[in-house]
């Protein structure tokens, strides 16, 4: 068996108990497998815990695709164990069934680079530990929280908690539906962010009104490319000549 591998991705293949016994036994034997992609694999709760039991102890994993498997809280807790003993840096979990309380858990580990928890509902409860997460994220550049429920106080808590980062640069928030008041706390970011430069905001329902209040402030913005397709503002031929990528080097994506 080759355990020289570095990269290995499975996805879209199902597994039944006695195949996932079979990948456990596999991944504990390649040591220097980096990169594992098993996407949509129909893993449930105990295929979950054997992965992330069999890669608990690997140092040179770096990237992990788990996206489109059910995680339950026992599943969940595995995962957390793992990504505190490894060097895991890029983590997608994609609709997972993750809930508030994943996030608790997922709070505990801040050496993601890269973290994808998009199609996740989430509502506000326990949204805090997201915000925690964020804040004590050193190295967090890139974040996608796409159609993920996110209500005025987890939207809030995600721009709040990201205010004062020195690393992130992707944060795509689209599919969550904004209000005047999270649309305070954005342009709050916005003011305060050294770092970012894109910005997903596709489908948010964002209105005239809300357009207005984060365009007035993107001059200032070291903000390059900002996605605004979707959304039921009318003054997209405005935006189109005021922003035009010959004069201000930003990229507005503002078509339906």
């Amino acid at each position: 068996m080759n355990t020289t591998l570095t990269s290995l991705n499975l996805s879209w293949n199902k597994f039944d108990d006695q195949s996932i016994a079979g990948l456990g036994t596999m991944l504990r034997e390649k040591k220097m497998l980096t990169t594992l992609g098993l996407r949509r694999c129909g893993l449930g709760p105990e295929g979950l815990c054997e992965v992330c039991n069999a890669v608990r102890m690997n140092t040179t994993m770096t990237y992990i695709d788990l996206s489109e498997n059910r995680f339950d809280d026992k599943s969940i807790t595995c995962l957390g164990t793992m990504l505190r003993e490894n060097n895991v840096t890029e983590l997608e979990l994609w609709s997972c069934g993750l809930n508030s309380k994943s996030l608790c858990e997922l709070s505990l580990s801040t050496t993601f680079a890269f973290l994808d928890l998009s199609l996740n509902r989430f509502d506000d409860q326990n949204i805090t530990c997201l915000g925690t997460m964020l804040r004590e994220n050193k190295v967090l550049t890139s974040l996608e929280l796409r159609n993920c429920g996110l209500g005025e106080k987890g939207l809030c808590e995600v721009s709040s908690a990201l205010e004062m980062s020195t690393t992130m640069i992707y944060l795509d928030l689209s599919g969550n539906m904004f209000n005047n008041q999270s649309i305070a706390c954005l342009v709050q970011l916005l003011r305060n962010s050294q770092t970012l430069k894109t910005l997903g905001l596709n489908r948010c329902g964002l209105d005239d009104g809300a357009i207005n209040s984060l365009t007035k402030d993107l001059e200032p913005s070291k903000l390059k490319i900002l996605d605004l397709r979707d959304n039921p503002f009318t003054t997209r031929e405005e935006l189109k000549h005021r922003y035009h990528p010959y004069h201000t080097k930003k990229r507005w994506y503002l078509e339906e």
